[in-house]
């Protein structure tokens, strides 16, 4: 196994978003690798933070731990959220290696949003997202 996922959710505060949080370990390293998320979000927060969201640490970057991680939050959210079909993944245009995952796992494009001024992702210098949409039954 490439990596495998520790449940972190219960550690954290997800104010009212229902959300499957988990530590990325990679056990041929032996260390946690970085993080991935299910985030239930509806509205525009859907539209910029996507249902999915992960970090890989600067150190273990371009291993495709990000691809493995996702791959492994998907099985959870068939087994724990068995009513998601699909979900959406966004990143940054200039965020070359997480358009190659998002592309690697089969999501389509759907476009380039303009997060709103009074967004925090705009306050921190996110202003624009591209947006994928992922069928997770093409994936189980």
């Amino acid at each position: 196994m490439i990596v495998e996922l520790v449940d972190i959710t219960n550690q954290y505060d997800h104010e009212g978003i229902d959300t499957l949080l988990y530590d990325i370990f990679a056990p041929s390293l032996n260390r946690f690798v970085g993080r991935v998320e299910f985030r239930d979000e509806s509205g525009r927060d859907l539209l910029f933070y996507g249902n999915i969201g992960y970090v890989i640490y600067p150190p273990y970057r371009g291993h495709s731990f990000a691809y493995y991680a996702c791959l492994e939050i998907f099985k959870k959210i068939a087994e724990k959220r068995p009513y998601v079909h699909e979900v959406l993944i966004t990143c940054n245009p200039d965020n070359i290696p997480s358009q190659k995952t998002i592309q690697r796992l089969g999501a389509v494009y759907e476009k380039t949003v303009a997060v709103d001024k009074d967004h925090e992702i705009y306050k921190q210098g996110e202003p624009y997202k591209e947006v994928y949409r992922l069928n997770l039954s093409s994936n189980s």
